[in-house]
């Protein structure tokens, strides 16, 4: 069997994994910090938005850029060998989205009233709430291609200006 070394790329995303599971312990005590009612209607309102498949949707978009990362990093590493580290990673984030959406409890309840929260399920217990929810990973999915276009069509122009500003403040480019 061939020795590879750990690229860069996997062992941060590998840290990055590690590190959720850690502050998982750290958000359950934030967690502690809201009113396990108000947490409660935040679970609800992320369970019925289907985030889980809106996170399934962003892996295949994140598993093609660490792809390209893993290659850059193992020049010589087969495909299927990227691919079975790419893969590994995305299970590994699969299986630990519980975790994510416990730390988002936090966010959430800095940002929504309990009033809010309890809106936004009525909503989506709504016919118009569900077509919302089950539209939403495929137009996350085209949102990120699009968003590609079009950071590919703005970007020469950006360039240009930010250069421009640079010689300006007087830098040589």
């Amino acid at each position: 069997m061939t020795s590879f070394p750990i690229p860069r790329t996997v062992l941060i995303a590998g840290l990055l994994i590690m590190g959720i599971a850690f502050t998982s312990t750290i958000s359950t005590a934030q967690a502690d910090e809201i009113s396990q009612r108000k947490a409660d209607k935040i679970r609800e309102m992320i369970k019925l938005t289907k985030a889980d498949k809106l996170i399934d949707a962003f892996l295949p978009i994140f598993a093609d850029q660490l792809k390209n990362t893993i290659k850059s990093s193992l020049p010589g590493a087969p495909q299927k060998h990227i691919d079975l580290l790419a893969e590994t990673i995305q299970e590994e984030m699969r299986a630990n989205t519980d975790v994510f959406f416990e730390l988002m409890i936090p966010q959430y309840d800095s940002l929504l009233s309990e009033k809010t929260i309890d809106d936004t399920i009525t909503f989506y217990k709504t016919p118009s709430g569900q077509e919302l929810i089950n539209a939403t990973p495929h137009m996350a999915t085209v949102g990120s291609k699009v968003g590609q276009q079009w950071g590919q069509m703005i970007t020469p122009k950006a360039v240009q200006k930010a250069r421009q500003k640079a010689r300006e403040l007087g830098y040589k480019l």
